[in-house]
């Protein structure tokens, strides 16, 4: 089986899953004879999903909108205050935007920060109103395809949500932010190549995924159907060689929520490979 991220056939079958998750039923992905499996490449040390095309194809048809199966009583907006209103030893995203805040504390002149795959905007709501250094000098955008999202960031962040041609603007962004977005691209070697046509030779990008420590656990919420890939330090450094990008930071973490997390900021160099 081939790897999705290095390409390398050195990989081994590591986990089996026989019963369909909430995303799989919902998408009537057929029960008989069902099976997933996860590999674990020996190269990039990633894990990686393997499924059956036609389930692959049911689960597209609602990746844009899974947040109604994991909170199918909670509207985007009730769901959007619960986050907002957790304390900050129990939130997640406080401490990412305090990470991030950080960096952006350092720039000198006026810059662009895209959120892609932005949610519900908590992340973008809370760091813009966190007042730090240089605050003054960030415009900040997000790219979120969810249309129901969509309306929670106009209505409660009121920045721009770049609906459509993301990819048009070349060298454009100072700094792009990735929260909980890799895991779901399939080949995110072909999606960061792309990714990295709009930003500035220089640019930040901010990635942020599960670890693969708790990837050999058969009830580890990091398994569902719609993860791709599960990484580990040698993957995103992986990542940084093949895409020319200095890694600044990279760091595993426990989060509040309990969750294994890996992230990195990565620096654009300019002539990529």
């Amino acid at each position: 089986m081939r790897c999705n991220l290095c390409q390398s056939k050195k990989t081994i079958k590591k986990l089996t899953i026989k019963t369909r998750d909430r995303f799989e039923i919902a998408s009537k992905v057929n029960a008989k004879n069902y099976t997933r499996f996860w590999y674990k490449c020996n190269d990039c040390l990633v894990f990686f999903n393997v499924q059956k095309l036609v389930n692959k194809k049911k689960l597209q048809k609602i990746s844009k909108n899974y947040f109604k199966i994991d909170f199918p009583n909670l509207t985007p907006e009730e769901r959007f205050k619960n986050i907002i209103n957790l304390t900050n030893k129990d939130s997640d995203n406080y401490y990412r935007v305090k990470r991030v805040a950080k960096f952006l504390s350092k720039t000198r002149k006026h810059s662009k920060l895209l959120d892609f795959g932005a949610g519900l905007g908590v992340f973008l709501f809370k760091l813009i109103k966190l007042k730090f250094k240089n605050r003054y000098k960030w415009n900040f955008f997000s790219f979120e395809p969810d249309i129901s999202n969509k309306k929670i960031i106009k209505t409660n962040v009121a920045i721009k949500n770049i609906d459509k041609n993301i990819f048009k603007k070349k060298n454009y962004y100072d700094f792009i932010t990735l929260n909980k977005v890799l895991e779901h691209i399939e080949k995110p070697i072909e999606f960061l190549t792309r990714l990295r046509s709009i930003l500035k030779n220089g640019a930040i990008i901010y990635i942020e995924v599960p670890h693969i420590y708790g990837a050999l656990k058969k009830n580890d919420s990091s398994l569902v159907s719609l993860h791709y890939n599960i990484y580990s330090k040698a993957s995103l450094e992986f990542i940084s060689f093949k895409l020319n990008f200095d890694i600044l930071d990279l760091k595993i973490i426990s989060e509040p929520s309990k969750k294994k997390t890996i992230y990195a900021f990565m620096k654009v160099k300019k002539n990529v490979r």
